[in-house]
């Protein structure tokens, strides 16, 4: 399928997909690893199916942000995204 995408359009999309993508991998992989843990999984467990679990919501957010409009808000549903993650992640951290 081609697009009609300039270049600072697919720039600023793929930045805010890697970017925002790997921000809210990171924190999705916290909060997964915490909750699991505090409900009674070894730490090892709840490590390892934290990061098995938190690989798609890369995934999701990556594809989310590439079929935005435009650039900016690629990079605004990305941020949005890691804001949101980043108070569930503080969130499980008070559990």
């Amino acid at each position: 399928m081609k697009h009609a995408w300039t270049k600072r359009e697919a720039w600023g999309k793929a930045s805010a997909g890697l970017i925002g993508g790997l921000l809210a991998y990171t924190l999705s992989g916290i909060a997964l690893g915490a909750v699991l843990h505090r409900l009674g999984l070894s730490m090892q467990v709840a490590l390892a199916s934290a990061t098995v679990l938190a690989a798609p919501v890369w995934t999701a957010i990556m594809l989310w942000v590439l079929f935005a409009v435009n650039a900016r808000s690629a990079w605004l549903r990305a941020g949005g995204t890691v804001l949101v993650l980043g108070v569930v992640t503080g969130a499980s951290k008070l559990l």
